[in-house]
């Protein structure tokens, strides 16, 4: 079902329809994320983490010279 809609947006030039649309898509995938019990939260400080380190390295990279 999200495919056929997915191609009628696609072939849709309509502003109102997509924008119901997209409305849809994110309805969906806020329920998903809560019927799962993911923790946005927790990935959002994971990747904020990851991105520090990746920071840290390049500007270390930068002060010895490398």
């Amino acid at each position: 079902m999200f495919i056929k809609y997915l191609n009628l947006m696609i072939s849709s030039r309509s502003k109102t329809f997509t924008k119901l649309f997209s409305s849809r898509i994110l309805e969906t995938i806020a329920r998903e994320i809560r019927k799962k019990g993911i923790d946005l939260e927790k990935i959002e400080r994971e990747i904020e983490e990851e991105a520090d380190k990746i920071a840290a390295k390049k500007i270390e990279d930068v002060l010895v010279g490398h």
